[in-house]
């Protein structure tokens, strides 16, 4: 086979490809690069017509000339009408693809530095919650005596032992609390690191989830994203389960140590395979269809335009 006999069976292939088959391609083309700025270099090399996003347009055209020929008014309307409708979904697939690859690298960039900033910090965090689980088992024994003649001094620890735990002196004085009640009363940073890393998990993997959900309703499972794009993701969902990892086993020695036992745990410990099942949720989908929305939305202004 010849290159021209190649290429005119190509072009006669290309022809009745279908919009989404066509964006399909189109991702495809632009995966062989690492990401958007390696991309539009390529694409600058090319002649306009061979543009991967001006080519289909072209097969669209004679699609509808194959499918609706012949030149009486009703012939002429059903092939404008039907170039119009394969332009126009080709054009909203195409947006749809760019759209959550921008999304997307935005999200990444933006939990990234904060999964990164959480991790450096949970260091820190464990050994103060360390001293302050320490401080608030010394304050319990030392409101238990009572020698009176120790009064001062242990006043002294225990105002120390405040700076430690957070705890107001006058009230740990005259109403101590039970070390079992006392996790529920004064929440510690840990608690709060705890809670802000979750909510990180869920926005990062429902995100990971929508693209998912965009892949195999509009792009026939093909992946979408950039080279590039796919490694952040990856580094940053390391980054946020090393995070859970060194957190959740901090939890599960404090527990022994605390004597709730190996089954028992923490309640701070961070469930991630639950986080990860229903993150592919309602707030997946939601995500998605806001995705296709704004896309819509942006390719009727363009056609306008």
């Amino acid at each position: 086979m010849t290159t021209t006999t190649a290429h005119k069976r190509l072009d006669e292939i290309e022809t009745y490809l279908t919009p989404k088959e066509w964006a399909i391609r189109l991702a495809d083309e632009a995966r062989k690069h690492a990401g958007p700025v390696a991309y539009v270099r390529a694409l600058a090399k090319l002649p306009l017509d061979e543009l991967p996003m001006r080519r289909p347009y072209f097969a669209f055209e004679e699609q509808a000339g194959y499918r609706h020929p012949g030149h009486k008014p009703e012939d002429i309307r059903a092939r404008n009408h039907l170039t119009e409708a394969l332009w126009s979904e080709f054009h909203t697939l195409g947006l749809l693809w760019w759209w959550v690859n921008m999304a997307m690298q935005r999200k990444v960039e933006s939990i990234g530095s904060q999964a990164a900033l959480r991790l450096s910090a949970l260091h820190a965090l464990i050994l103060q919650d360390a001293l302050a689980q320490t401080a608030r088992q010394t304050t319990v024994l030392l409101t238990k005596q009572k020698q009176s003649g120790a009064k001062a001094e242990r006043e002294a620890v225990l105002k120390l032992l405040a700076a430690l735990t957070e705890v107001d002196i006058c009230e740990t004085l005259s109403h101590p609390v039970p070390p079992e009640d006392h996790a529920n009363r004064y929440p510690s940073p840990l608690a709060e690191w705890n809670h802000e890393l979750t909510a990180l998990l869920k926005d990062f993997y429902a995100h990971r989830a929508a693209v998912e959900l965009v892949q195999g309703r509009h792009f026939n499972g093909h992946p979408i994203l950039f080279l590039d794009l796919e490694t952040e993701l990856a580094t940053t969902a390391r980054t946020i389960e090393s995070a859970v990892a060194t957190a959740n086993e901090y939890l599960k020695r404090r527990a022994e140590r605390d004597g709730a036992g190996t089954s028992g745990g923490s309640n701070l410990a961070i469930a991630l395979e639950s986080i990860r099942a229903s993150a592919k949720g309602q707030r997946a989908a939601g995500i998605a269809e806001r995705w296709l929305h704004d896309v819509s939305q942006d390719a009727v202004e363009t056609d306008e335009e």
